[in-house]
């Protein structure tokens, strides 16, 4: 049942490892679904140990000594600054396995290491928001920065790990796809990843108390659904 009551930190461990364990039973069953699921998690952690979802205001950036986001603060109508990319790529950055960050794409560009940049554009702005690897841009007519030559020719592309072991394809492996370049996401690596995040930031809240702050206000202020029959 939801009631709309918040759900205390000892019981917020639990709860999203189990939700972990229901993305690996979506794995075997091959649903594109799990992709979703997996952008939506990775959406929600990143706010949950800030503390912090959209930009509502000018001090939104948990990071505020990083230049990218001192940058993103002085223009209010930046894509990125407006959808919280600062808070989404310093999560990556910060809590998901290096790779994610030392990912190289295959192109001739100095900022060949933007995964992290590709994951909101992609997995949040086109997975969550349009079930689709193609960002929803409404364009510079609202306010907002437009797609750019990087933005279309750097991908992700998601699969299932029986798609890609006959081939010897591995998770975060660079691939390119009709002329376009992608890092290789396999959905039961990417589960494993973030189960292993999950365990991680509850670790840390338990001697970090301005996480833990962060993570019991978030609850507080966007309890869980539950599921139930």
């Amino acid at each position: 049942m939801n009631d709309g009551k918040h759900m205390s930190i000892a019981k917020a461990k639990p709860y999203f490892i189990e939700r972990a364990k229901e993305l690996e039973w979506m794995c075997t069953h091959g649903t594109p679904w799990v992709f979703l699921c997996t952008a939506a998690l990775l959406d929600l952690l990143a706010s949950m140990v800030t503390n912090e979802c959209q930009n509502n205001g000018e001090n939104f950036c948990h990071y505020k000594k990083e230049e990218e986001c001192r940058r993103h603060r002085k223009n209010k109508n930046s894509r990125l600054q407006r959808g919280g990319g600062c808070r989404y790529q310093n999560f990556v950055k910060e809590y998901m396995p290096m790779a994610y960050s030392d990912f190289s794409y295959n192109d001739t560009d100095d900022n060949a290491k933007d995964l992290p940049r590709r994951m909101w554009n992609i997995l949040r702005c086109g997975v969550i928001h349009n079930f689709s690897l193609t960002p929803g841009y409404r364009g510079e007519q609202d306010g907002l920065e437009a797609e750019t030559e990087t933005d279309i020719r750097r991908t992700i592309v998601l699969c299932h790990r029986k798609e890609v072991e006959r081939k010897g394809w591995w998770h975060l492996c660079a691939y390119s796809v009709a002329e376009r370049n992608a890092a290789l996401f396999i959905a039961e690596d990417f589960v494993e990843d973030l189960r292993n995040v999950i365990v991680h930031i509850f670790a840390k809240a338990e001697r970090d108390q301005e996480l833990k702050r962060n993570i019991e206000r978030w609850l507080k202020s966007h309890p869980p659904i539950a599921g139930g029959v």
